[in-house]
């Protein structure tokens, strides 16, 4: 029988970067910038190796979010503010698809920006720049990320 999972806008809680992943990922020398960790998240489902994440995410304004990948897919909805990537401005309502093992950077616009990201499992890994040119064997952190 199937499930059926509600996330109740009352009872989602918004948080400041979450600590634990945080944590992990500046034990392995990875750098955020204030602006980065000011970043809020709110979970509506946590999804597991075998169902899906989706959580909130806001960022202030002009907030740069440095080039890094992920190793699944991930889909991203603009609910306000603006997400830029590249020369691409998404507005409210625009989404985008982002593939797994895809290095992209964003940064947001005057007013910041809300959006839902949705990822088919949990743990879908988080790879800095440098992380990700050094498992292709590049010793260059100079290359071009993909940003639109």
């Amino acid at each position: 029988m199937g499930t059926v999972r509600v996330a109740d806008d009352h009872d989602l809680r918004w948080r400041g970067s979450d600590q634990a992943r945080t944590e992990a990922l500046l034990a392995r020398g990875i750098a955020f910038t204030a602006e980065e960790l000011a970043g809020k998240t709110r979970e509506h489902h946590a999804g597991s190796a075998t169902e899906p994440e989706l959580f909130e995410v806001k960022f202030g304004p002009y907030t740069v979010v440095h080039s890094h990948a992920h190793l699944c897919d991930e889909i991203i909805y603009v609910i306000a503010g603006q997400l830029i990537l590249g020369s691409r401005v998404l507005d409210p309502g625009s989404s985008v698809l982002i593939a797994g093992h895809t290095l992209y950077s964003f940064r947001t616009g005057p007013d910041g920006v809300h959006f839902v990201n949705f990822r088919p499992r949990n743990g879908a890994g988080y790879l800095s720049k440098d992380e990700f040119m050094a498992q292709r064997g590049s010793e260059s952190v100079d290359a071009p990320t993909r940003a639109d």
